[in-house]
């Protein structure tokens, strides 16, 4: 899984990317759009924040503000993580 973004919006729903990609949502009305595409989903639920594995931690970028994202759900560890600014930490503060 790459990282993406989840939106909540109706059970088994479809949200479109301005692109015309199409998207839909489980019985719960969960949606993970890949991140490269999550801007690009206007007033068709509610964005709920990044979501992916280890691997696809986002990492810091020169100039880039507000990156990486201050959360994300690990899916991997199936938790939610911060960012400190140095590095990624569990909801105790522990090393993530």
């Amino acid at each position: 899984m790459a990282l993406s973004i989840r939106f909540q919006t109706k059970a088994n729903a479809t949200v479109r990317h301005q692109s015309g990609k199409i998207y839909t949502a489980d019985a719960n009305g969960i949606v993970d759009v890949p991140a490269e595409h999550g801007d690009g989903i206007h007033g068709q639920g509610q964005r709920l924040g990044y979501v992916g594995a280890t691997a696809d931690r986002p990492k810091p970028v020169v100039g880039r503000l507000n990156w990486p994202p201050a959360e994300m759900l690990d899916t991997t560890l199936n938790k939610t993580i911060y960012w400190t600014g140095l590095g990624w930490v569990d909801a105790s503060g522990a090393a993530a």
